[in-house]
């Protein structure tokens, strides 16, 4: 994994520091109806049924940056 262009933060930005856009929180695995139904509202982006140990956890709507959480 080529980690210089990673982005790593410990909780989700209000706003994107590369853009200032919304960033959404990426939800993994099959989701269900009603997460299909309130992914606007609720600020998810579907990231897919394979999860790995590297996942982003949220990501930049407006210029698709995605963003790591940093563990503790």
């Amino acid at each position: 994994m080529d980690t210089q262009n990673i982005l790593t933060l410990k909780h989700r930005p209000e706003r994107c520091p590369i853009c200032g856009g919304e960033v959404w929180k990426i939800l993994y695995g099959e989701p269900t109806v009603e997460a299909y139904e309130s992914r606007i509202e609720n600020k998810i982006i579907f990231g897919g049924c394979c999860i790995t140990e590297h996942d982003p956890a949220w990501e930049c709507i407006e210029c698709h940056v995605q963003i790591y959480q940093e563990e503790d």
